[in-house]
């Protein structure tokens, strides 16, 4: 802040605040940003040639029935109600954010990862897409992971 000449916030005075105790919001930088971006961008991917079916209808209902095969194996309880199926028959750019809450979002990371390493091919782009799904779903897995107690001030628990 100092570097650029932005004068500091009265919070950074308050005892123990420094810039290490912030941290990202992962809720709203990555389940309803980075991922639904992602997946947006896979599902409308898989729509638009990658699943079987001779039109994008057939294909997007061909999805929607992966993810309810998914939903069901893995026992998810934060699950689309077909907004999946709409958001991805009504893309026109390759790209469409997925609409969903935070834990629907993040639900979905892993049957993206094995959607993607099932229906993409070896391409530039589509293995490119398998990489960042695996990277992702390494992303979440990490968050599960027991890093320690918690920092907090010199001499707490």
């Amino acid at each position: 802040m100092l570097e650029n000449q932005i004068p500091l916030s009265p919070l950074m005075g308050a005892p123990f605040v420094t810039t290490q105790i912030f941290s990202i919001d992962w809720l709203h930088a990555v389940d309803l940003g980075v991922a639904a971006d992602f997946l947006g961008g896979l599902f409308a991917t898989l729509v638009h040639g990658s699943l079987p079916g001779a039109s994008r209808k057939a294909r997007c209902a061909q999805l929607w029935a992966l993810v309810q095969e998914f939903y069901k194996a893995q026992k998810v309880e934060d699950r689309l109600h077909g907004a999946l199926a709409l958001n991805a028959a009504r893309a026109q750019w390759l790209f469409a954010k997925l609409r969903c809450s935070a834990a629907q979002c993040r639900a979905l990371v892993p049957f993206a990862q094995a959607a993607a390493a099932t229906w993409l091919g070896q391409g530039p782009m589509e293995s490119t897409i398998k990489a960042a799904a695996s990277h992702l779903a390494e992303c979440y897995q990490a968050l599960h992971m027991d890093f320690g107690p918690p920092c907090g001030p010199p001499g707490s628990p």
